[in-house]
């Protein structure tokens, strides 16, 4: 995807992101909570301070 836009990846940064493997599902939650607690934060007009979100 970032070739398209005509952006290199370093080679070893590709090999390492390949030997990873995959993200497991709670890993991936783990990572979009911020995201999630954010836009509850949004929603509720930004009153509510961190004991109510």
């Amino acid at each position: 995807m970032l070739t398209e836009h005509g952006i290199s990846i370093a080679p070893s940064t590709s090999y390492k992101a390949k030997a990873r493997g995959r993200v497991s599902a709670a890993e991936l939650a783990r990572r979009l909570r911020p995201d999630a607690v954010h836009a509850v934060y949004v929603a509720g007009r930004q009153v509510y301070g961190v004991c109510k979100v």
